[in-house]
Formats: structure tokens, C-alpha cells, sequence
């Protein structure tokens, strides 16, 4: 009887060792609070975002978002099209690897360890990725203020790592007015040396030089409709009260 005890609790304690491993192991590692989802979300989350791993490295779009690492690994994200966007790694300016994925509205990326952490704003959502591009976990960021003021952190234009102040900016001249995401992200040394560690100012100056265009178009067609539309009202009103 005393064997059988020590054996059920034996038993007991095993299970309770691996459980413990197994949450150690996907617990994620973030400034966010966050709640568990579960399983059947987590598939169709997964589903939705068809997330790829990339190992060529693509054409540099400009920078949505960015992440430095303490060893100054550069995690760097990036609106490829529409609903389309692109993560790349990068180490001492040479590209590592990287992910595409699918997602509505804006997102941001943070280290944790080895891992990518991506934040999707809309959704709510902080989906860990490994470097071999598989998703060990997602959970949902919880609306908190604490949350709320992560969220300033996590968006930062300008992050500091060891001596390093890293940086994104543009540099595209009566073209910034227009710029939507950022063409250069620079990192400058306690002695005010600044190194451009990615440049995207080709696409970028395309795509600002594309809106300078369209806008003014874009009012000029809507003025124009506008316009002839009080017109057509105003001689339909004159014709009625002759």
C-alpha cells in the first residue's frame, strides 16, 4: 500500500514538473499585460496572418516600426502593400532573415531573447515567432492603462542600447511632408558619429513623390465636383422660380 502511495505520487510530481516546463518554456516575454486565447483562435489568427519565413532579403521598404536588441540586432518592419508587411533581421547592417504576413492597420515588433514579438494594433494582439518563422504563441493584450502607456514605448521613434542611440528618420527633402513611414533608421555614438544602418530613401522619395502628385489632383477633382454641383443646383432652383 505505502509503494503504491509513493508510486501515485511519484506519478504526481512528474506531471507536475513537465506542465511546469511546458509554461516556462511559452511564457512570453513582453511589456504588455496579456491574456490566453484559445486554441481554435489561435488557429484562425494563424490562418489570417500567413506568416512566411524569408530568407533573401527583400526590397527595402521604409520603416514602420523597429526594435534594437542589447547585442545591437536590428528588428526592423516594414508596409510592403496593402495589408501586406514585411519583418526583417538584421546584424551589424547585413540581412539575417525575415517574415511576410498579412495584417489590416499598423503593428510594431520587440526582441525577446531569440524571439520576435509582433504587436498588431487593430487586433490587439502579441504573436511570438521564432526565427525558423514559427508562431510558438499569441495572447491578447488586455486594456489597461499600463498597457496604454507601453504602447509609447513600443512606437518610439528613437531607442538608446548600450552607447547607441538608435533613430528613425527622413531624409527626403520637401518630400517629408508626404512621407508616411520613415526612410532612414541611423544609429549615433556617445561622440555624435551617426551611421545609417538602413535606407529605404528610393522607395520612399517613389512613393512620397507618388502623393505629392495625387493630392493636389485628388482636391482639384473633388473642388471641381463640388463646384459644378452648386451649379447645376443653382440653375435648377433659378428655372424653378422664373
Amino acid at each position: 500500500m505505502k509503494k503504491t502511495f509513493l508510486m501515485i505520487c511519484a506519478f504526481l510530481f512528474s506531471i507536475i514538473i513537465i506542465q511546469s516546463s511546458m509554461i516556462s518554456a511559452s511564457a512570453l516575454n513582453t511589456g504588455f499585460a496579456v491574456a490566453d486565447i484559445s486554441e481554435d483562435e489561435q488557429e484562425k489568427i494563424e490562418g489570417n496572418l500567413q506568416l512566411k519565413l524569408i530568407t533573401s532579403e527583400p526590397t527595402k521598404y521604409p520603416v514602420a516600426c523597429f526594435d534594437v536588441r542589447e547585442d545591437g540586432m536590428l528588428v526592423i518592419g516594414s508596409d510592403s502593400g496593402i495589408d501586406k508587411k514585411t519583418i526583417c533581421i538584421y546584424d551589424q547592417g547585413e540581412f539575417q532573415y525575415g517574415y511576410t504576413f498579412t495584417s489590416a492597420g499598423d503593428f510594431y515588433v520587440e526582441w525577446d531573447g531569440d524571439l520576435i514579438n509582433l504587436c498588431t494594433v487593430r487586433s490587439g494582439l502579441v504573436i511570438s515567432i521564432d526565427a525558423n518563422g514559427q508562431i510558438l504563441q499569441i495572447s491578447k493584450i488586455e486594456d489597461t492603462f499600463a498597457n496604454n502607456s507601453y504602447w509609447y514605448d513600443v512606437r518610439a521613434n528613437e531607442k538608446s542600447v548600450q552607447d547607441q542611440t538608435y533613430t528613425i528618420q527622413n531624409d527626403l527633402g520637401i518630400l517629408n511632408f508626404f512621407a508616411i513611414n520613415y526612410s532612414q533608421l541611423t544609429s549615433t555614438n556617445a561622440d555624435g558619429q551617426t551611421t545609417v544602418l538602413y535606407d529605404a530613401r528610393t522607395i520612399a522619395s517613389a512613393v512620397s513623390l507618388l502623393l505629392t502628385i495625387t493630392i493636389p489632383v485628388f482636391v482639384v477633382i473633388v473642388v471641381v465636383g463640388v463646384i459644378k454641383e452648386c451649379i447645376k443646383c443653382r440653375r435648377e432652383y433659378e428655372s424653378r422660380h422664373q
